[in-house]
């Protein structure tokens, strides 16, 4: 049977009449200027920095890791922009802008096939103002990505015939969404529920299977040709990586490890779910409501899956606003009339609580830091947020921390006497705590005690969340040891001359020096500061702001 013809079986009331689909259209347009708006707007998350970090280390030859990292071919032409990181944070943002369209025309246009267009619209508004897709829609990750290349999939899947170039466009699809996210493998269920759906077209359904088959070799194909370019690190294969993957996120942490995350999600999402509800008790035959429970089967990941944090919903809940679309004819006119009020109230105010969250603290920082270090430097940071910069040490995810205290391996004392980056941003409580010996700010995952002491022996605070390499001392007895880490220029801060292996040193002076122990004298008592020289600190510090990142509206 048509997909085209099947609302007319299921439904017992004609879908005309209804008459929230301009409200709806009203509530979609809206919502989209308001995500456009978030795009240049919004505070930006740690691993977005961190997804653009892997853009530039495979431009650097510095990526070792091959798994999820094949967006790196995708997005070559943001290092091609004037400007900073920023710059090309929000390019990448408008990208993934038109991702979240695609994503929003192809549950248009399914639900649309099923159930009429103004049923579809409340479907599409259903999506946009459903819980964090506001203000994590469009944000530059995987996700939105991998949402759209899996939603236009599964339109062609249930609206198509998969004639020989449906079949090589849905194998080609679903293979980049794979490459560039393993969690895509989450859509599984959705993919089943649609071939559930059509199973009566047998021919179709086998070409389908056929295409799934040829998506898994054209994936094997890109993988290995994407693994072969890199310098693969120990540890870091796609094996490895993949089964460390699977053990964190899904096993690890047991029933809904994303408790609040959840809450909220559902605060947002009430109406979508009651008009799936409608859909499911509604839609007659077993068949069909196996085949819907399977399109909405993504979405039940949350009660298991480890990493479901605001950003994840945008990416799993698309399948379910196909069984929303089915749910909206059965609901009396002021049922759907009060649904739809109720999602642009969630939406509004998600909007609201994302635009307090501003980036303007990161587009100064980061500005800051390219004036101070006009050529790269390598650097301490939580997730790559100076993304041009070798960032060093281990992407400090909770994930990340985690692993990195199983090991046991102080990588980051081992860091300072190989290379002794002069930058550290101190952007996570874990850094601060380090630096500043204030324990009770790193939560479950604090770095090591050697590697504590080493950066608090090795940096000095120069502004905001910026720590430079240098040391601080008081020449207690007229002179004092100190130990420099990486050879450079230094400046001294302190209120009266020194000597510096014999060589006289005036306040605000720069002197290079080699690695290694050096010898102060001079006045009695007198404080001193050695602090790395760059551009910015020939003058006082600037003053700048500390709160870089806000965490998903306190999550």
């Amino acid at each position: 049977m048509p997909p085209d013809s099947v609302a007319g079986v299921l439904f017992s009331r004609p879908v005309s009449g209804f008459r929230v689909g301009q409200l709806s259209q009203f509530g979609i347009l809206a919502l989209g200027a308001s995500i456009l708006w978030l795009v240049f707007a919004h505070n930006v998350n740690w691993d977005e920095f961190y997804f653009l970090s892997l853009v530039h280390d495979f431009a650097a030859g510095r990526l070792e890791r091959p798994l999820q990292t094949f967006h790196v071919h995708l997005f070559q032409w943001l290092l091609a922009l004037p400007g900073h990181e920023m710059t090309q944070i929000i390019a990448g943002r408008l990208f993934m802008l038109a991702c979240l369209l695609v994503t929003a025309l192809s549950i248009f246009s399914m639900s649309r096939s099923l159930a009429g267009r103004d049923a579809a619209l409340v479907a599409v508004l259903g999506f946009v103002s459903s819980g964090f897709v506001v203000g994590h829609g469009a944000s530059f990750r995987a996700d939105p990505l991998a949402a759209a290349l899996l939603m236009v999939t599964l339109t062609l899947v249930m609206t198509s015939r998969m004639r020989p170039i449906h079949m090589l466009a849905v194998a080609l699809l679903v293979a980049l969404a794979c490459l560039v996210t393993i969690k895509s493998a989450l859509y599984l269920p959705a993919f089943l529920g649609a071939l559930l759906w059509r199973i009566d077209e047998r021919a179709l359904c086998l070409r389908t299977l056929a295409a799934g088959v040829a998506a898994i070799a054209f994936a094997g194909v890109g993988y290995l040709l994407h693994a072969s370019g890199l310098a693969v690190a120990d540890g870091k294969d796609g094996v490895s990586h993949a089964v460390n993957a699977v053990n964190t996120t899904l096993l690890s942490e047991g029933f809904m490890p994303r408790r609040g995350v959840v809450t909220m999600w559902l605060a947002f999402t009430v109406a979508p779910l009651v008009i799936a509800l409608a859909g499911l008790l509604c839609t007659q035959g077993a068949r069909r409501r196996v085949a819907l429970v399977l399109m909405l089967a993504p979405v039940l990941s949350i009660l298991v899956y480890r990493n479901a944090f605001p950003y994840f919903f945008p990416f799993i809940v698309p399948p379910l606003m196909v069984v929303v679309a089915l749910g909206v004819v059965h609901l009396r006119a002021a049922v759907r009339a009060a649904m739809v009020l109720l999602m642009l109230v969630g939406g509004g105010l998600q909007v609201a609580l994302s635009a307090q969250e501003p980036n303007s603290a990161q587009r100064e920082v980061i500005a800051e830091l390219h004036r101070m270090f006009p050529e790269p430097v390598p650097y301490f940071q939580r997730s790559g947020m100076i993304s041009s910069f070798p960032r060093q040490g281990p992407f400090m995810s909770s994930w990340g921390m985690k692993t990195y205290r199983r090991a046991g391996v102080p990588i980051y004392a081992q860091i300072l006497r190989r290379d002794a980056p002069p930058l550290l941003i101190a952007s996570n409580p874990v850094f601060l705590a380090a630096l500043t010996d204030e324990k009770d700010l790193t939560g479950c995952c604090p770095l090591l005690p050697e590697d504590a002491d080493a950066l608090r022996g090795a940096y000095v605070h120069y502004s905001g969340p910026v720590w430079l390499l240098g040391q601080e001392t008081r020449l207690s007895d007229g002179a004092a040891a100190i130990d420099i880490l990486r050879a450079g220029d230094y400046r001294l801060q302190s209120d009266h001359p020194v000597r510096i292996d014999g060589r006289v040193i005036a306040p605000g002076q720069t002197l290079n020096l080699k690695a290694g122990r050096h010898i102060v004298s001079g006045e009695s008592d007198t404080p001193l500061l050695m602090i790395w020289a760059t551009k910015g600190t020939d003058a006082p510090a600037p003053s700048l702001p500390t709160g870089l990142f806000f965490g998903f509206w306190s999550f």
